[in-house]
């Protein structure tokens, strides 16, 4: 990431994932939480007054929001790009898996092609 965002967004919804939200924030971001999984999650009560943190919950969105993110896309195409650094067919997949797993290459996002 080049460094700690002000701007954190869990979508996976697991207790796992929302630690690793957190943990990612700068002082004094926010983490957005849309991931709507896990019933309960451990809050680090402390972390959030001392690194002062802003906690958004948000559950649905509309239409209007949907639209306005599809307009977006071609503005940020080459940025979203970016986060895909590979890609597998669905045979390959415990490989490349064991292989990052191993160190032996490094992927943020991974596509999986079906």
């Amino acid at each position: 990431l080049g460094g700690q965002p002000d701007l954190a967004v869990d979508a996976a919804g697991t207790c796992a994932s929302f630690r690793q939200c957190l943990s990612l924030l700068q002082a004094g971001g926010t983490a957005l939480l849309i991931g709507n999984l896990a019933k309960e999650a451990p809050l680090p009560l402390q972390d959030f007054v001392s690194r002062e943190i802003t906690l958004i919950g948000t559950y649905g969105f509309d239409r209007r929001a949907f639209g306005e993110a599809l307009r977006m896309l071609p503005k940020i195409q080459d940025k979203l790009a970016s986060l895909i650094e590979k890609r597998c067919k669905l045979e390959e997949t415990p490989a490349v898996i064991a292989r990052l797993a191993k160190g032996d290459i490094q992927a943020l996002k991974v596509v999986i092609e079906l």
